[in-house]
C-alpha cells in the first residue's frame, strides 16, 4: 500500500504502489483500524460475488468491500 485516508465517515480510499486507487465501499460495515506507514500493509484484492471485489490485508483478519475509483 503507497497510501491510505479516512474520509469523516471512517470509509477508506488507498493507492497501491501500482497507482491503482480504491475505495472502501459505503455500506460495508468492517472499520479499518490502520495506524502504521502505508508500506507497512500488503493488501491482496480479489474478485467477490457478483463482480464486486474484496481487499484483505496480510496479517489481519476478514475483508473490506472495495471498488476502484481509478
Amino acid at each position: 500500500m503507497a497510501s491510505y485516508a479516512f474520509d469523516k465517515h471512517g470509509v477508506f480510499t488507498i493507492t497501491l504502489a501500482n497507482g491503482q486507487v480504491w475505495q472502501q465501499v459505503a455500506g460495508d460495515t468492517t472499520v479499518a483500524h490502520w495506524e502504521k506507514k502505508p508500506d507497512n500493509y500488503v493488501v491482496q484484492i480479489s474478485h467477490g460475488f457478483l463482480g464486486s471485489y474484496n481487499l484483505h490485508v496480510k496479517n489481519e483478519p476478514g475483508f473490506f468491500k472495495v471498488l476502484r475509483v481509478s
